[in-house]
């Protein structure tokens, strides 16, 4: 083979070799720029089902368009989920209330309701017949005519089974006050369409509240966690910031304590709150409790009555510190658990200093 045979040879499979490359690289950067394009179109959707939420209702209400369910909230919240169904099916033409019953996500049943009034809401809770074929059901009411607002009486009505994979999980059931007759099957048909849609969406946001539960729970004292005390308590500073709201805070710790002797303290703990405070594990043997809207004396006041029903109760988690802070103009998250620390590392000192007194 000459010379000028080898060269060429090695020349093509040079420029093959670098035009392969030049292949891959520009497949990888057009693969790079179609997962880009692809984030970029995700993002986009996402903002436009944000949107939607926010607008569906009203564009519904103001066009009288076919009633949707624009789909599961980014956040799955059951109220919000609820709410939208309600109002979804207000947006129905000629329906004037609707009545929503489910399951919570406690496992007990909720029941919601708009443009009704409670006496009314609870008279027409109507029990469906065990029909796993019923699409829909059809009331129609009889007002009594000496009843003062029988002319703004519910007149008819339609009831919707809620089905998530065959099983019935709620109802959902809209009326009309109209005396012209029942509501039409158009109307029918949208609220149908409406539970289909309405059902799952709710399925799924009860299961996601009762799995965001469990995630927000120490499993030792069942108090909230770490997790979910810097996330309320954010919650709570921006909120008291935006209101001029007073908020506050208490910190306690236990040394040295078993676990037995934590889950008591959990407990008193509990019970020496308000209604309103949020009690949690954030460490090993450390609590804090979140005191929105408390008194000026609200933390220390907490602290008396945890430090009665210790003695009280000869409970064994010994010695306890507290420590309180009252959010300042200013005051982040951070700051406010800096200087309730800060109280409740002089606590400790004073402590040490009583106990090594002669």
């Amino acid at each position: 083979m000459s010379l000028a045979i080898v060269i060429g040879s090695i020349a093509v499979v040079t420029l093959a070799a670098v035009l392969a490359a030049w292949a891959v690289r520009r497949a990888r950067r057009t693969a790079d720029e179609r997962v880009a394009e692809a984030v970029r179109r995700l993002g986009e959707g996402m903002q436009d089902t944000m949107r939607e939420l926010a607008e569906a209702v009203s564009a519904a209400h103001a066009a009288g368009r076919q009633a949707g369910f624009p789909g599961e909230p980014a956040e799955l919240d059951f109220d919000d989920v609820a709410e939208q169904a309600l109002t979804a099916a207000t947006a129905v033409p000629g329906v004037e209330g609707a009545l929503l019953e489910t399951l919570g996500p406690t496992g007990a049943i909720v029941s919601n309701h708009v443009g009704l009034a409670a006496r009314e809401a609870a008279n027409a809770d109507v029990e469906l017949p065990a029909d796993t074929g019923l699409l829909a059901a059809h009331l129609a009411f009889r007002p009594r005519a000496a009843d003062e607002d029988a002319e703004a009486a519910l007149q008819s009505g339609v009831v919707v089974p809620l089905r998530v994979e065959g099983t019935r999980v709620g109802t959902l059931s809209a009326f009309s006050r109209s005396p012209a007759g029942a509501l039409g099957d158009s109307a029918i048909e949208e609220l149908e369409r409406l539970g289909l849609r309405a059902a799952p969406a709710l399925w799924n946001a009860r299961r996601f509240a009762e799995a965001r539960a469990q995630a927000d729970l120490d499993p030792l004292t069942g108090l909230h966690n770490r997790r979910y005390f810097h996330e309320l308590l954010a919650r709570e500073v921006s909120r008291a910031h935006r209101y001029r709201r007073r908020l506050s805070l208490l910190l306690v710790d236990a040394v040295d304590a078993t676990d037995d002797a934590l889950v008591e303290l959990a407990g008193l703990l509990t019970g020496a709150a308000r209604a309103p405070d949020v009690p949690c594990r954030i460490a090993d043997g450390e609590f804090a409790v979140i005191l929105p809207e408390a008194e000026p004396d609200g933390p220390e006041l907490l602290a008396r009555r945890l430090a009665e029903a210790l003695r009280s109760n000869n409970a064994s988690p010994s010695p306890v510190a507290t420590g309180t802070a009252d959010l300042q103009p200013g005051d982040g998250a951070t700051e406010l658990v800096e200087r309730a620390r800060a109280s409740l590392e002089r606590e400790r000192q004073s402590s040490r200093g009583a106990n090594q007194a002669p």
